[in-house]
């Protein structure tokens, strides 16, 4: 019986997330819960040094890519940080925000957009609100990518 109510839930949310009665409309009010964090943590154990050492990056998929920190290229107290699907703003050291990612190969994002592991646009989910970028550049030691919602390009290095 309670086996059998977990799968209901499972049902519901999965429906919920396609959301049936609303394909072709911009995904609206998607909680930071909504994305599937299960590795963060056992990512974040098995980062050790590695934002220290060279890395290889073929065959990696772009979640991958993006995992340690990057400085910004134009104010240098600010830090972003990924963790599998999951990212954290820092200013000065100090956090200022955090949430899931997610990435996809097409722009706009709609309930039918299929995410992808190798996207060039994110979605970033932070206290309650959405913001959408395009991966310009993604290599070993640079990021860069234009928040969509202003048009500005924002420059990361290791």
């Amino acid at each position: 019986m309670k086996s059998e109510k977990i799968w209901i839930l499972i049902g519901i949310v999965l429906l919920a997330w396609f959301g049936l009665s609303f394909l072709d409309k911009p995904i609206e009010n998607l909680e930071e819960s909504d994305v599937n964090n299960d590795s963060i943590v056992k990512n974040q154990e098995n980062q050790g040094n590695q934002e220290s050492q060279e890395r290889d990056l073929i065959g990696l998929n772009n979640y991958e890519k993006m995992r340690g920190p990057w400085k910004s290229l134009d104010d240098e107290k600010s830090v972003i940080e990924f963790s599998d699907k999951y990212k954290i703003d820092f200013y000065d050291g100090a956090a200022m925000s955090e949430g899931p990612i997610m990435l996809y190969d097409e722009y706009p994002i709609t309930r039918e957009t299929l995410e992808s592991e190798n996207g060039k646009y994110m979605l970033y989910v932070s206290g309650g609100e959405q913001f959408f970028y395009q991966i310009v550049k993604l290599d070993e030691n640079n990021l860069e990518m234009i928040y969509l919602d202003r048009g500005n390009t924002l420059k990361y290095t290791r």
